[in-house]
């Protein structure tokens, strides 16, 4: 085995290696924007800042197609209902339509918005980066599900990190978005191919060797991807997860059309802190998931409660850190880093990082559902969401302009964990004396 394939595909230790290389590498996928908005902040081009804010946002939002919410169903399928061939399957035709969706997306959203050319290239290119972390996730979720997290961790995080330097030079040397979004792609999709053709066929984890257009796989005895089965399953998931990026690109949204893109910059960098919650909590819960699955089946009831309970204590409480951080260093500091005065905005930043503790909240608690196998009924709470997201957050950024954008986002994210804490409990009641596939 190669020096740089050893680097990869060996560790001392599996397991703590799996953690720390999880928690860089998704460190570096929720602060990868925010890179890249210091840049063209400190470049003295807040106006693009504000465009790169707009188009990650709308893109994250076609995303949620890609991924379509399977990667904590396929990591807690410790029964192997699926294989990984019928999941590397699915997510190619939800990688497909997530092109197809955003090219068309992007026509409408040229003609309404009256976006220059530039801008609607710009718009799909972002798209396009997307689609990269949408096939990588189908390969995570496989190598988390068989205690390979190091592998996964360790290609995510060297992929996002050459990307994100390669952007930053671009944008440097030219403070052309366009440029840097062109160079991203270029270098993001070389790697991606790289770790797809050349590192994973060597890990000697099952299946592992599939190119993601294989049309035959030795672990399903010859018959078909189970593409329909999957996507059945996975769409309340889906919609789901596609109403959640929904609520704050319907706020990011109503302030591109109603304020400025200086405006959406603001905002950016004030929303920016409110995903380290959410993040940090998904780092320390993710890996705990197949355990949490083994007590479920096991009917373990103590020790699942007893894991569940230890998680909702640790959102709590980074929660309340973060707020105090927020509270007595937040404005200062983001204003300092960012290039831009935010000292009319700590209210705002302070409401937000509660919202963050509810929208992390809410996240566990679906994760919590996946396990128990009563998923189909998030997407009531998802609803309830969309509805509010929709009734809320323009009239409230026309009327109270960021102030409003900051009440809506955490209304939001309070009413839909109220709402999963109702279908969680029912799910409970209803599955806890079945047997759950």
């Amino acid at each position: 085995m190669g020096k740089v394939n050893s680097i990869f595909l060996k560790s001392k230790d599996n397991i703590k290696s799996g953690v720390i290389w999880n928690m860089a590498a998704n460190l570096l996928f929720a602060f990868q924007s925010t890179i890249i908005i210091f840049v063209f902040q400190h470049l003295g081009v807040p106006a693009v800042s504000g465009m790169f804010r707009f188009v990650f946002t709308e893109a994250t939002l076609f995303l949620m197609i890609g991924k379509y919410g399977l990667r904590d169903y396929q990591i807690s399928d410790i029964k192997n209902k699926f294989s990984f061939f019928d999941y590397k399957a699915a997510k190619f035709v939800t990688v497909t339509l997530m092109l197809l969706v955003s090219i068309g997306y992007t026509i409408v959203e040229a003609k309404v918005e009256q976006f220059t050319f530039a801008d609607s290239l710009c718009l799909f290119l972002m798209c396009f980066l997307k689609t990269h972390d949408a096939v990588e996730e189908v390969y995570y979720a496989h190598y988390q599900k068989n205690l390979r997290l190091d592998i996964a961790g360790k290609t995510m995080f060297v992929r996002l990190a050459i990307t994100t330097v390669a952007m930053v030079i671009a944008a440097i040397a030219t403070s052309d978005l366009l440029v840097a979004l062109i160079v991203g792609n270029v270098v993001s999709a070389i790697l991606l191919v790289y770790f797809i053709a050349v590192i994973y066929p060597k890990s000697q984890i099952k299946e592992a060797d599939l190119s993601f257009f294989a049309r035959h796989s030795s672990e399903n005895n010859g018959r078909k991807a189970q593409i329909v089965p999957i996507l059945l399953i996975g769409f309340p998931l889906f919609l789901g997860i596609f109403l959640q990026n929904y609520y704050n690109a319907a706020i990011v949204s109503a302030i591109k059309s109603l304020m400025t893109d200086v405006d959406n910059t603001i905002y950016g960098i004030i929303a920016m802190p409110v995903f380290v919650i959410d993040l940090m909590s998904g780092v320390i819960y993710s890996p705990l998931i197949i355990k949490l699955t083994e007590a479920w089946r096991a009917r373990d009831l103590k020790k699942f409660f007893k894991m569940i309970s230890v998680q909702i204590l640790v959102i709590t409480a980074l929660t309340l850190i973060c707020i105090g951080g927020a509270y007595l260093l937040g404005v200062p500091v983001l204003s300092l880093v960012f290039n831009q005065d935010i000292s009319l905005y700590k209210s705002d930043l302070l409401i937000l990082l509660l919202g963050g503790g509810f929208l992390a909240l809410s996240k566990f608690i679906v994760s919590m559902t996946i396990v128990i196998r009563y998923q189909k009924a998030t997407c009531i709470g998802y609803i309830v969401g969309g509805i509010a997201a929709l009734a809320l957050s323009r009239p409230m950024v026309r009327k109270y302009g960021l102030h409003g954008a900051s009440y809506s986002y955490t209304l939001i994210t309070i009413l839909i964990t109220i709402a999963f804490v109702v279908i969680f409990v029912v799910g409970y009641k209803k599955n806890v004396n079945k047997n759950v596939n």
